[in-house]
């Protein structure tokens, strides 16, 4: 009884779309005994006993490039501290604008958010190939040394544009601080950096 239990829990999942090989282990445990002379309500136990356990193991998704707590997109659970590189949000050479295919991964974004209001995060501007002994790079269309302070506010103005309410975020720009240590153009980058979850 206790395998054809399990057998039809594992039917109905696999209806419901469930990948086959997430399904690690499936046992019937068999008959559980009951002393009757023990138990204060037989009735109840015997309902009780008369089950099917579901056990979901979460594995911890692998960090983006190796790096710890770097991710490259959301993926729950999250904890204070975790990077989400934007990896496909990308800017030219010099530049602070979004441009359309940037906007249509932010979309995506944003419906994670909103599903998801209880995380917090900041949204980190990064520049690349600038001289050590300048921490920012210039905006060509601001003229500005603010290069990544500016990718940072384009992200989050974007955010809020998009209805994310800004009491969960906040931005800033840290230049040439933070280099990934890989290609150059990785680090001209915006990251969400998450506060609170």
């Amino acid at each position: 009884m206790s395998d054809r239990r399990v057998t039809t829990v594992e039917k109905i999942l696999l209806n419901l779309g469930l990948n086959p090989k997430k399904l690690i282990a499936l046992e019937g445990k068999g008959r559980v005994l009951v002393n009757k002379d023990v138990e204060l309500d037989l009735d109840q136990t015997r309902s009780i006993n008369r089950r099917v356990e579901i056990v979901v193991e979460q594995i911890r998704p692998k960090f983006f490039m190796g790096i710890p707590h770097l991710f490259s997109g959301f993926q729950l659970p999250h904890q204070k501290g975790d990077r989400i590189y934007l990896e496909n949000v990308k800017f030219g050479v010099g530049s602070s604008y979004l441009d359309l295919k940037s906007r249509a991964i932010l979309d995506k974004i944003v419906i994670f958010l909103k599903n998801n209001p209880y995380i917090y995060f900041e949204v980190q501007g990064h520049v690349c190939c600038t001289p050590k002994y300048f921490l920012d790079a210039i905006d060509k269309d601001t003229k500005e040394r603010k290069l990544s302070y500016n990718r940072a506010k384009a992200v989050y103005r974007y955010l809020v544009m998009r209805k994310i309410d800004p009491s969960r975020m906040t931005f800033k720009g840290f230049g040439n601080q933070f280099p990934i240590g890989k290609e150059p153009e990785l680090d001209r980058r915006v990251e969400l950096v998450i506060t609170k979850c």
